[in-house]
């Protein structure tokens, strides 16, 4: 009987994640722990209903109209079900940080498709979308809600690991961790409490809300970084995104009835 492989991009999250363990000694991990948190310390915007997630949008569309590009940290949550066959749940969580001011959560566990304008807006041509293994993400967020994403791995999606190997000039199997540490010379954290949490409940924890938004938050200035180191080697000249906070603040989002502010 042959043997179940996983898919290549789920291989590749654990070949990270496994590379990370066995790279780094005793004493690696002991400096490495004395380095300082990243924490995301802008607006968390928590929002569970298909009209709140379209107010957003919708908002940061049009301020798109202003702008000749918007760099984006993205990433997804899932449960995790360890029963055999069974594997990753369907998306629960989209997280996401349009500028180092704020960061949106959107739990999707109960939408049964994903509205056409949030996918107009991962799909704009001025939008990056940046994170660590993000096409993966991106391919399964296709699944999950049945939508055609060819297009946005394509043209929208920027793989740090990619851009890291590029500016430093060697080949490495990156973890978003791994990278906080040795571009920006801080550590971020990743209990494994919180993620393999369930992901599904409503509302989420105070946990939960940090997690996401730290992942969300250290892709976006990881790869502003990159950027500016970029820049300095002279492989590329480039615009660093900007701290400008994008999207729409409380006072515009009270007209969505569900809007909740994790932050009051």
């Amino acid at each position: 009987m042959e043997k179940r492989r996983l898919p290549e991009w789920m291989q590749e999250r654990a070949a990270a994640r496994n590379f990370r363990k066995e790279s780094q000694d005793p004493a690696e991990r002991k400096v490495n722990e004395k380095k300082p948190l990243v924490t995301f310390k802008g607006k968390l915007r928590y929002l569970y209903t298909v009209h709140d997630c379209c107010c957003v949008c919708e908002a940061i569309l049009k301020k798109l109209e202003t702008l000749e590009e918007l760099i984006v940290g993205f990433d997804l949550e899932w449960p995790v079900d360890f029963r055999r066959g069974r594997g990753q749940g369907r998306t629960a969580l989209i997280q996401f940080c349009p500028s180092q001011a704020v960061c949106y959560l959107f739990h999707v566990i109960e939408w049964n498709k994903l509205p056409k304008v949030f996918v107009n807006f991962i799909s704009h041509p001025k939008v990056k979308l940046v994170g660590v293994n993000i096409r993966g993400d991106i391919w399964k967020l296709g699944r999950d809600f049945d939508i055609s994403v060819a297009p946005i791995v394509e043209n929208n999606a920027v793989e740090l690991r990619h851009l890291a190997n590029k500016v430093f000039s060697i080949t490495d199997c990156w973890s978003l961790d791994r990278l906080v540490v040795y571009v920006l010379k801080k550590q971020l954290a990743k209990p494994e409490d919180v993620r393999l949490s369930n992901w599904a409940q409503i509302p989420l924890t105070n946990s939960q809300f940090e997690y996401a938004a730290n992942d969300a938050y250290a892709s976006l200035i990881v790869y502003n970084r990159l950027k500016e180191l970029e820049v300095e080697f002279n492989v590329k000249k480039g615009n660093v995104a900007t701290d400008e906070c994008l999207g729409p603040g409380p006072d515009e989002l009270q007209g969505c009835p569900h809007y909740s502010n994790p932050d009051s």
